[in-house]
């Protein structure tokens, strides 16, 4: 049995212009595909969608319940093959407005990460393993 890819990651935010400009002009992302209401990203392994949730809501014709800015639901992590990878990332987005809760550092899950927050105050991790890797940090791996 073929196993399930999760190609698209889907943000619902409150305003496509905002946010696609957030990702597109501060954190770097290609832009991939755009229409009404709606973009998308290229990126490594998947393409990130956005999706203003209003016309999600009037489209699907359901309830998409607000949440409070201080609600926290959902991480969005971006994994780097080195640690490099991360500062540089962390630079560049830094150098373009974006503000990150603090330096990246090393977390007790052996993760050499930053967290940020998007205009949807969506919290985002970029990372890498730390020297160990997963199980390092107490992780069980199945493969």
């Amino acid at each position: 049995m073929e196993l399930i890819s999760i190609t698209a990651p889907t943000l619902l935010v409150k305003d496509i212009e905002v946010s696609k400009a957030f990702f597109r002009d501060k954190v770097g992302l290609p832009l991939f595909r755009e229409n009404k209401s709606f973009a998308s990203f290229r990126t490594d392994c998947a393409n990130l969608a956005l999706w203003e949730a209003d016309h999600v809501a009037k489209e699907l014709e359901c309830e998409i319940a607000a949440t409070p800015d201080q609600a926290q639901r959902i991480i969005m992590a971006c994994e780097f093959k080195t640690k490099e990878a991360v500062d540089y990332h962390y630079a560049f987005m830094q150098a373009n407005g974006v503000t990150f809760l603090e330096p990246p550092k090393v977390y007790p899950w052996n993760c050499y990460s930053a967290f940020f927050r998007d205009p949807d105050n969506f919290l985002w991790e970029i990372f890498t393993w730390h020297d160990g890797g997963p199980e390092a940090g107490g992780h069980a791996v199945f493969e």
